[in-house]
């Protein structure tokens, strides 16, 4: 009995060629184009899939009425990061 192999893929996806890539690196490049927010509290980089990545800008907002300060989210992107290149969903541009 011979084995054959198929050049179909079948179910399975082809395998990206890019190397994985830390929230850190996401984090700073995100900040680098954005600017540091006023009362600046965290900025979160989250995989969601593959090579996609959900990155919110959070800060702190403190009203007269409350001793405790609330998060707020200032900014919300959804980006892809290919061939060492961070494309954002909506475009990220200076405004800090």
């Amino acid at each position: 009995m011979k084995v054959t192999q198929s050049n179909k893929t079948g179910m399975h996806q082809p395998v990206s060629s890019d190397k994985p890539v830390s929230n850190t690196v996401i984090k700073k490049r995100v900040l680098d184009r954005l600017g540091k927010p006023k009362n600046f509290k965290s900025i979160k980089a989250k995989n969601v899939f593959g090579n996609k990545w959900r990155i919110n800008v959070w800060t702190e907002e403190r009203k007269e009425s409350w001793d405790v300060p609330t998060a707020v989210l200032s900014d919300s992107f959804f980006c892809e990061f290919k061939n060492n290149r961070l494309t954002c969903n909506p475009k990220i541009e200076k405004k800090y």
